[in-house]
């Protein structure tokens, strides 16, 4: 089972490497393949662990089933283009129950916008995502799939009740 498992995910990111735009996202997503597995076998033999995301060397854009993504250099924006990343979620999502024209889908934490631009193909999407940095990320994904007409974001965080926060966010994460 444990084989299994691993040769699946071996399988979904070598098959990531060919969702990047440009060959040099492709190289970078190859690099970052390479990585993932020398990650793999240093967290197994030797215990020493680090974060393989955030090494991606430059700004990649892929094109992937559900929709065009850009992840910028250094983040851990990649690690949530993928079948892996909430598959349930994803299968939810794409589901028969899910997927009829016609709802309204509040997004709330966005992030760089998977599920936004997963349902606004046949939803209206209002995606609120309060960091300023991953925002950016955001709009520019929700203009790569030419969904400006059918996401409505928001850089604004949701509460309890109506008060001045301090939002702290890694650099290198997008969420």
């Amino acid at each position: 089972m444990i084989y299994n498992r691993n040769i699946r995910k071996i399988f979904v990111y070598l098959t990531r490497i060919f969702w990047g735009e440009r060959l040099q996202d492709k190289v970078e997503l190859f690099r970052n393949f390479c990585l993932l597995i020398i990650y793999k076998l240093l967290k197994k033999i030797f215990k020493i662990t680090f974060n393989p995301y955030h090494y991606l060397l430059s700004d990649i854009k892929l094109k992937t089933p559900f929709g065009t993504f850009f992840c910028r250099k250094k983040s851990t924006g990649l690690r949530y283009i993928s079948p892996l990343y909430e598959s349930e979620i994803i299968k939810l999502f794409t589901s028969y129950n899910i997927s009829k024209k016609g709802g309204i889908f509040i997004d709330i934490g966005a992030n760089i916008g998977l599920y936004s631009i997963l349902l606004a193909k046949k939803w209206k999407v209002i995606a609120i995502e309060p960091n300023p940095e991953t925002f950016k990320i955001l709009l520019k994904n929700i203009e790569l799939n030419k969904l400006k007409s059918r996401i409505m974001p928001f850089n604004v965080a949701i509460f309890s009740k109506n008060d001045v926060l301090t939002l702290f966010a890694d650099e290198t994460s997008p969420g």
